[in-house]
């Protein structure tokens, strides 16, 4: 491993994730919007595990998975940061994650997962960019919203719709 980054080259990662995280989700949402799934998440469960993937949803998730593979392989090829370890762990997690929810045919669900985590990845590059670019009250601003929003989705949305409440149809429709 490399020795330590200089401030321009976190700026140039950061600036490449912000963009990556930003234009995912607008993807997400673009190849999602239509579908009954994201608004209804019994429909997670219709016809499983034989539901056809439509190409859009497919090349969501493949980006996706490749994405998350790059930034694991970056982690050993960049200079070592204080948090590598954690972010080998996430990295590793969310790939197991996706490629469990691929393999056993529950992209519905997982797309769906995807997108609320996606929602809430730009506010938190966008708040390095501004930290990096010297503007505190930008980066503050921005910060309080990654905040609200990570506890809007991962505290609220996603357990109480998607597992209590998914969970709770599929087995009282069974």
């Amino acid at each position: 491993m490399q020795g330590k980054l200089s401030e321009m080259q976190r700026f140039r990662e950061t600036s490449w994730r912000f963009t990556f995280y930003l234009g995912i989700f607008a993807t997400g949402l673009y190849v999602l919007w239509d579908k009954p799934w994201l608004w209804e998440t019994a429909h997670c469960w219709i016809d499983y595990p034989r539901q056809h993937v439509p190409p859009e949803v497919w090349w969501y998730y493949i980006i996706e998975l490749g994405f998350y593979c790059s930034l694991m392989l970056s982690l050993f090829m960049d200079g070592k940061r204080k948090d590598f370890y954690e972010m080998l762990v996430h990295h590793f997690a969310t790939l197991s994650l996706l490629a469990f929810s691929w393999s056993n045919n529950m992209v519905r669900m997982g797309s769906t997962v995807t997108l609320l985590h996606d929602s809430v990845d730009y506010w938190l590059e966008g708040a390095k960019l501004a930290k990096y670019l010297r503007y505190q009250k930008l980066c503050d601003s921005l910060f309080i919203v990654f905040a609200v929003m990570w506890l809007i989705t991962r505290i609220i949305l996603y357990p109480i719709r998607y597992v209590s409440f998914c969970s709770h149809k599929v087995y009282c429709y069974k």
